[in-house]
């Protein structure tokens, strides 16, 4: 619920539904980057509205720390439950909206209108359904007419395109995520002469992480000698996780809802991880692992058949068993293969910068919505 009110400062509203511990990851972590950086070149304030948990300040504080940006900003946060008795929020002339999920872009839509709205797009939000309700819904807001589109990465934006959703054509643009020294960089003076450290990004509820062909791969790998327990610890890292016995009596140790330093530190002092992914998205997993030096291996879907253009060392497999087990082994040999995995790090093609990763999409996000900008 909302209301007008009068002579409010220009604000860029970033809308979502919580900014707490274990969302900070990846794609929320990405839309107060964003939306904070949008926000200073506009000389506006930024106002961060969670729908379904109360917004911890210290997350945004925090976050915007390990991101390795230092930002002149005024940041105000607000509640907005999903109640009929909620308090509604104030909206000014000047306020702009960013939308992290088609039900966010939905909500604001059915109160204002999109003219305004920039959504911002980390995957394609379709393949979250079965053929139903929620998908429909879904499909009508990405064919919604003048709602502006912004695409984490080339390759999701190339699939939206070329799968439906004409609208990213016309009125989207994309950007390549960074990842700063700051947080993700190879330890060269890390000890690595024990054992090698294996990890698994295992998110059992979130079906598209294929957390159940993860276990088998590995389960398997294990059996066939693919991956030693002599030599390897073994890590499972993600959200809604019991502890799990493996083949050769491996349990693996399990770290949930881990604060981003600790998180970036845990993929840092990786050798080989298995992130899996069932959609066209490199998701952010694959990418933290190789920016950090490590070997890591997922899955093709659609056009993502290779993430070469990033780093050579990811290597990409296809879904079934054995090919996932066959680039298990892949990764092995690579993570043992220090001077050639120290190479293909050195020469992988990630961006460092945050800012420089949303220089080009500001500037012209500025010229489509006619924004004098700072």
């Amino acid at each position: 619920m909302v209301y007008r009110a009068p002579r409010l400062p220009r604000r860029i509203n970033m809308l979502t539904d919580s900014i707490n511990s274990g969302y900070l990851f990846g794609g929320v972590a990405t839309a107060m980057i964003f939306s904070a950086l949008w926000a200073e070149r506009m000389n506006a304030r930024l106002r961060i509205v969670t729908r379904h948990e109360r917004p911890d300040a210290s997350c945004f504080d925090h976050v915007i720390k390990q991101s390795g940006l230092v930002l002149n900003l005024d940041v105000d946060f607000s509640f907005c439950p999903l109640s009929d008795d909620a308090s509604p929020i104030d909206i000014g002339l000047e306020d702009f909206f960013v939308t992290t999920s088609w039900w966010t872009t939905w909500a604001v839509k059915a109160s204002l209108g999109v003219d305004r709205v920039v959504h911002l797009l980390q995957e394609d939000e379709r393949m979250f359904y079965p053929h139903g309700d929620e998908r429909l819904l879904c499909e009508e807001v990405l064919a919604t007419e003048d709602l502006t589109f912004l695409v984490n990465a080339k390759i999701l934006y190339d699939h939206l395109i070329g799968t439906g959703v004409p609208g990213v054509g016309i009125k989207g643009s994309y950007f390549e995520p960074a990842f700063p020294l700051s947080s993700y960089y190879y330890d060269y003076e890390l000890d690595r002469s024990s054992k090698r450290k294996f990890v698994f990004y295992a998110r059992p509820n979130n079906l598209r992480n294929l957390y159940y062909r993860g276990i088998q791969v590995i389960e398997r790998a294990l059996q066939r000698g693919v991956l030693d327990p002599d030599t390897w610890d073994f890590h499972f890292i993600g959200k809604d996780l019991a502890p799990v016995l493996l083949a050769e009596g491996v349990q693996p140790t399990i770290h949930q809802n881990l604060p981003w330093a600790e998180y970036a530190k845990l993929v840092r002092e990786t050798d080989l991880g298995l992130a899996l992914m069932y959609t066209p998205h490199p998701s952010y997993p694959p990418l933290d692992l190789a920016a950090s030096g490590a070997v890591a291996v997922t899955n093709r879907y659609g056009p993502k058949q290779s993430l070469d253009s990033y780093s050579r060392n990811i290597i990409c497999a296809a879904c079934d068993t054995d090919s996932l087990i066959e680039a298990v082994a892949e990764g092995v040999a690579l993570a043992n293969d220090i001077p050639t995995r120290i190479a293909q790090y050195e020469s992988s093609s990630f961006c460092r910068d945050w800012r420089r990763s949303f220089s080009s999409v500001i500037d012209d996000l500025c010229e489509r919505m006619t924004l004098t900008c700072s």
